[in-house]
């Protein structure tokens, strides 16, 4: 990490701006997120900065969530591994991992993680660890991120569980603007 690595992370959601983030928050439909598109001029350079955070042993200092809430520990590392993610899947299509292995990683090492508690009968398909880490999930559930997965079903799970206060983690303190940014993504 260089030195104003955590300038570059505390910048993080405004940078996302320029590559659609928020206008796919207000389009409706799944059409639009499938037809690649040409990259923003600084788009690969943002991705290689986020990959170089995401090698790093520990987390940027100061890392924000999308909605400005500090993140720190595993919540902060799952969420820029989600962001790194969203980035490639709105900026590549739909078969992102398949042109930047990079991607293809982090997509295989967090799919892992976020069903490792399914797999022990611990808890429902799609939610994670914690609320929020489930919540910076529910974004690529939300535009199929994950091939190997029924994204409309862990979509589903999260949501039900946030709307009914249903599984426990869901019940648990989390950053209220962070789900309303999150369910955002919901169509």
């Amino acid at each position: 990490m260089g030195p104003d690595s955590g300038v570059f992370a505390q910048d993080l959601p405004r940078r996302f701006e320029p590559f659609g983030l928020l206008r796919l928050l207000s389009s409706p439909g799944r059409r639009q997120l499938d037809p690649p598109r040409q990259p923003a001029p600084d788009e690969p350079a943002l991705l290689d900065e986020m990959h170089g955070l995401l090698t790093s042993a520990r987390n940027p200092p100061g890392f924000r969530l999308a909605t400005g809430e500090l993140a720190k520990g595993a919540t902060g590392r799952s969420a820029l591994t989600a962001y790194m993610l969203l980035l490639g899947r709105l900026a590549m299509g739909a078969r992102y991992t398949r042109r930047d292995p990079r991607l293809s990683d982090l997509n295989y090492r967090l799919a892992f993680n976020i069903m490792h508690s399914n797999f022990g009968g611990w808890t429902e398909k799609g939610l994670y660890c914690c609320a929020t880490c489930t919540l910076s999930m529910l974004p690529l559930y939300c535009t199929h991120a994950f091939e190997v997965f029924d994204c409309d079903l862990l979509r589903d799970n999260v949501v039900r569980a946030v709307r009914g206060g249903g599984e426990g983690r869901m019940r648990a303190a989390h950053s209220r603007r962070y789900e309303a940014w999150a369910m955002r993504f919901v169509r």
